[in-house]
């Protein structure tokens, strides 16, 4: 599950005691998206809430459903509750604990990238209760990579040496951030924002230099890029989704021929991987199975174009056209349109890629302010 920034989040409360349930029941009028759970025992005829008989049960299954799990009981029984089905910071929900009395509002589990703290700032200001906040950064009062990667829409990778990035901040070291893009990120003596072309000069990396200030000594760097990077073992990469692939295809072309054209293409782009935000194809391809189980091995949204869509445009684009495409299809070319209708505000940074049998096109949108 993960980050409650959704638009439709899911959030159960359980309550133990009679206690917690009033405390439940107040929430329920001041938040949405909320369910409340409360054991079999209160149950009664009126109120739309559900019961349980066993916490242990009610938690396994929860957990696995819900963005947030808020639990009013002591914080001990929350930890014993939920240890079996720890997994990892990217995809446990938030979980928040709140003492019956509601004095105090406890973030968990989860508190970066679940929205555990966030969850718990949210309910204690409901409330009129203190929120008890205790990662490192936060304590600080500084932006954990984790959550500036969540900010500006970035994939993390590797995502193990996160812990690395977060250490230097707390531990007061340096830190540099490599990039090009224009973003919002406040910038003092301990971090800084240096262009990308001069992460490779050796001076600029963990040595002291006299290049203008432009680099620091650093005891972490942050590369902020959709480029395939060879990363140094002091750096991690925050990897914008911001690459739509166009994609047209013969009928019956195999997922793994469409993924050896799409894996070459990046190559010679010099993309990563994972900046692909989704592909885009048109309405004549929208049952085509190599196409669909590309995108559900690889975790992404399909866009269909409906061909009516391109021929309003068609006559405006500057891309390479066929008379061979618009004879089988309608339209004067596909994976191109395709891509461009299917993005925002940015580039055609190939028009058009032939393989055996199919055809790309990749749009790159533009990231960061305007």
């Amino acid at each position: 599950m993960g980050q409650l920034n959704k638009a439709e989040t899911k959030i159960a409360i359980i309550a133990l005691t009679s206690g917690g349930k009033n405390l439940a029941l107040n929430l329920l009028k001041k938040m949405d998206g909320i369910e409340i759970y409360l054991p079999e025992k209160m149950k009664e005829k009126s109120g739309n809430y559900n019961y349980y008989s066993s916490l242990q049960d009610l938690t396994a299954e929860l957990f696995k459903s819900y963005d947030g799990l808020v639990f009013v009981m002591a914080l001990g029984i929350v930890i014993r509750m939920i240890a079996p089905h720890l997994q990892s910071k990217k995809s446990d929900p938030a979980v928040v604990t709140i003492d019956e009395k509601g004095n105090n509002v406890i973030s968990t589990l989860s508190g970066h990238l679940g929205g555990a703290n966030k969850l718990s700032l949210d309910i204690a200001q409901k409330i009129g209760a203190n929120a008890v906040i205790t990662t490192a950064t936060d304590c600080h009062n500084l932006e954990a990579i984790d959550l500036l990667a969540q900010r500006i829409g970035c994939e993390i990778q590797p995502f193990t040496r996160l812990k690395y990035a977060n250490a230097a901040l707390v531990n007061g070291k340096k830190l540099n951030i490599f990039t090009d893009y224009q973003l919002e990120i406040e910038t003092n003596e301990q971090i800084n924002i240096v262009p990308l072309k001069l992460r490779e000069k050796k001076d600029c990396r963990n040595k002291k230099n006299k290049m203008n200030n432009s680099c620091q000594e650093a005891e972490f760097s942050v590369v902020i890029s959709n480029e395939k990077l060879k990363l140094q073992k002091d750096e991690l990469q925050l990897i914008p989704q911001n690459i739509i692939i166009g994609i047209g295809c013969r009928k019956n072309v195999p997922e793994l021929k469409i993924t050896e054209a799409v894996d070459d293409l990046l190559q010679e782009l010099k993309l990563h991987k994972k900046s692909i935000k989704k592909i885009a194809t048109i309405d004549l391809k929208k049952d085509e199975k190599g196409i669909l189980d590309f995108a559900e091995k690889n975790k992404l949204d399909i866009e269909i174009v409906d061909r009516t869509e391109i021929e309003k445009i068609e006559a405006d684009l500057n891309i390479e056209k066929s008379k061979f495409v618009k004879k089988i299809t309608g339209i004067a070319a596909a994976a191109a349109p395709a891509a461009i209708l299917s993005s925002g505000k940015g580039n055609l940074i190939m028009d058009k890629r032939k393989f055996s049998g199919i055809t790309l096109a990749v749009f790159e949108e533009e990231f960061g302010n305007e």
